[in-house]
Order: C-alpha cells, then sequence, then structure tokens
C-alpha cells in the first residue's frame, strides 16, 4: 500500500512540474506594475530610462518640452517607449512642469498639458498610441515617476509604471 500512494504521489508531482511554464521571460500581466511596461500581454523590465529636454517650444512657445524613452528587453527582443510631452511654460521660468498629460488634438492650449506623440517600438517597429493619458511626477533631482496607460492605433493596450533616475540629455 505504501509503495502505491508513493508512486501516486511521485506521479502527481512529475505531472504538476511537466505543466509549469517552461519559459521564465513570458509572465502573464498581474495587477500592479512595477517599474515594468505591460504590452500584448507581456511584462517588459525597464533598464534604461532617459529624458530629451528640448526646452521651450518653437511652435507652442508657451510651452516645454520633454521627450521621455523607457528602454526594456525581453528574450531576444528590444522594446522602446517613447513619449514627447509639452507642460505648460511657467511665467517667468524656463522648465518642464510635471502633471497628467492628454492627446490634445491638433491645436493644444496655452495651459493645458499634452501627448505630441507616443508610442511603443518591437525591434524598431513603431505603433502609435492616440488615446490615453501619460502622468509624469518628480520625487527629486532627475528622478520621475510616470505612469501611462494608453490605447494604440491598433486598439493594443499600453500601460506602464516607472520610478527611476533618468539621464537628461
Amino acid at each position: 500500500m505504501k509503495n502505491l500512494i508513493y508512486l501516486l504521489s511521485s506521479f502527481s508531482i512529475i505531472i504538476f512540474l511537466s505543466c509549469s511554464n517552461d519559459d521564465p521571460d513570458i509572465v502573464n500581466i498581474q495587477v500592479g506594475l512595477e517599474n515594468e511596461i505591460s504590452y500584448n500581454n507581456l511584462l517588459i523590465k525597464i533598464n534604461e530610462s532617459f529624458i530629451n529636454d528640448f526646452g521651450v517650444s518653437d511652435i507652442t512657445p508657451n510651452h516645454y518640452n520633454y521627450d521621455f524613452v523607457l528602454k526594456g528587453k525581453l528574450k531576444d527582443k528590444t522594446y522602446l517607449f517613447y513619449s514627447s510631452l509639452y507642460s505648460p511654460k511657467v511665467e517667468n521660468e524656463s522648465m518642464f512642469s510635471t502633471g497628467k498629460f492628454i492627446f490634445s488634438g491638433s491645436s493644444p492650449s496655452n495651459s493645458i498639458f499634452y501627448i505630441e506623440r507616443a508610442y511603443i517600438a518591437e525591434n524598431g517597429i513603431l505603433i502609435d498610441a492616440n488615446q490615453g493619458e501619460i502622468i509624469i511626477n518628480k520625487a527629486e533631482e532627475n528622478i520621475f515617476t510616470i505612469q501611462a496607460n494608453l490605447t494604440l492605433v491598433n486598439n493594443a493596450k499600453l500601460k506602464i509604471e516607472f520610478t527611476g533616475v533618468f539621464t537628461i540629455n
């Protein structure tokens, strides 16, 4: 009888182990991201972050432009998230302001935080976002939190939560 119980429990363990996920890089999306991009049922760990500081915009001189870029790798693919954000210029100051950024259409007002462009690139293939919001907060010098909840032109959802040090160019 002991041998039968041992045999059945060994068989159960083998079945259980053989049914587990064999690929640790592919993870089902969970609630609550942590320094990750959620895209196309994948979680991509962010390993690089930088900002291109373009300053006061020539096109809309009442806005200040920062381009946020996040990079990650999953298996053999490189992912890049890009967003060109414009914050209202504060009188007598020349700096980027944090806040909630939205898509505004063709002519943003002077007081709006707006997204000029946002996209995800998978191995260099770009898919633009056309709806949603990006929230930027600044904790300290060069330390920002970026939260994004966007819809892409192909109706896929893109979510980001990242807090970290950004290299500013």
